[in-house]
């Protein structure tokens, strides 16, 4: 997995991997329930990254010019396989327990310091 880009809207980062992954480069996107909770954690971009290392350079070139043809792409029944076998569910679960946990902290940090 390699990292394409790093973008200060989700919007634009989901642009750009679904826009690749019509042309059969899978992506992925990353830090979004960071990015979510940024004034907690600080996070104030999101990255996309390439999944397979070979279709790195295509997906270069893809953005550079959106007339290449990639060399390696996936068919979407493959992209669907490769997605379906990752453990991106429970990452997801973790990310959104992790910034629930950062919140209660800060809300109890607030209220103890006012009670002093």
């Amino acid at each position: 997995m390699k990292l394409l880009g790093t973008y200060t809207s989700i919007i634009e980062a989901n642009h750009v991997a679904n826009s690749l992954r019509e042309k059969g480069v899978l992506c992925r996107v990353s830090d979004i329930n960071a990015y979510n909770y940024w004034a907690i954690t600080g996070v104030t971009d999101v990255r996309v990254w390439v999944i397979l290392d070979s279709q790195w350079e295509d997906a270069q070139a893809l953005l550079a010019d959106s007339r290449h043809t990639p060399e390696n792409p996936l068919p979407s029944e493959d992209m669907a396989l490769l997605e379906a076998s990752q453990p991106l569910h429970y990452q997801h679960i973790i990310y959104a327990s992790g910034g629930l946990l950062a919140v209660i902290v800060l809300v109890l940090f607030f209220l103890f310091s006012q009670s002093q």
